[in-house]
């Protein structure tokens, strides 16, 4: 194996560990009904389930921005945990509909 072969596969290695650890940090927060409230509540700022359209141009650029982020975030926890995603959305509605009956 050639040092460049080498180095490819120890970058590879590396960037797949950050990855795992990412995902298991992300598991561990949505484990918790507590996490997955402090979740939703970042995705709700973030318009994630909300449109961005506005009439004025910047507050639409501003809230395009948050909503790819939430998007993006949304997406790794729908990989790494897609049961938890899913109980959090649950949870979110649950409460809604106890504070407007």
């Amino acid at each position: 194996m050639s040092l460049e072969d080498a180095a490819a596969t120890n970058r590879s290695n590396r960037i797949k560990q950050h990855i795992s650890l990412h995902r298991e940090d992300l598991r561990w927060l949505m484990k918790a009904q507590s996490g997955r409230r402090i979740v939703w509540r970042w995705l709700s700022e973030m318009r994630f389930m909300s449109p961005v359209a506005n009439s004025n141009g910047l507050v639409q650029s501003q809230n395009a921005g948050a909503h790819d982020i939430g998007t993006k975030i949304a997406s790794e926890l729908l990989e790494a945990c897609p049961d938890h995603f899913t109980l959090m959305i649950k949870e979110s509605h649950d409460r809604d509909a106890n504070r407007n009956p």
